[in-house]
């Protein structure tokens, strides 16, 4: 039983290592949306300002969400981890749709 144990103990950290990697990933991603809205900014009409803010501050904001639940996953024992797994992977992929909808408004700009 304690191989199990070890084994679950291992599986939850080998989880936890990945989702931190695809948490890290993303910062990046949304500080190189920061710097190409920055670098733009003097070429951009008022409308196109407003909605690269509005984009960053909802991407930031699911960003926040993602990072309590990880959070939460990191202080998960036992039963605990299967639900709030499954909440940070809900909180992921509303992450993810928000993060499609912003590709596809800025294509559009």
């Amino acid at each position: 039983m304690e191989a199990v144990a070890e084994y679950s103990a291992q599986e939850r950290d080998e989880t936890l290592a990945t989702v931190r990697e695809a948490l890290d990933r993303l910062d990046a991603e949304i500080e190189r949306r920061e710097e190409t809205l920055r670098e733009n900014w003097a070429d951009m009409d008022d409308a196109a300002k407003e909605a690269g803010r509005e984009q960053l501050r909802s991407l930031r904001q699911a960003r926040n969400e993602m990072g309590e639940r990880y959070g939460a996953l990191q202080e998960s024992t036992g039963s605990a981890w299967d639900e709030l797994m499954a909440g940070f992977a809900n909180a992921w992929d509303a992450f993810s749709d928000l993060w499609k909808t912003t590709d596809s408004e800025s294509e559009n700009n």
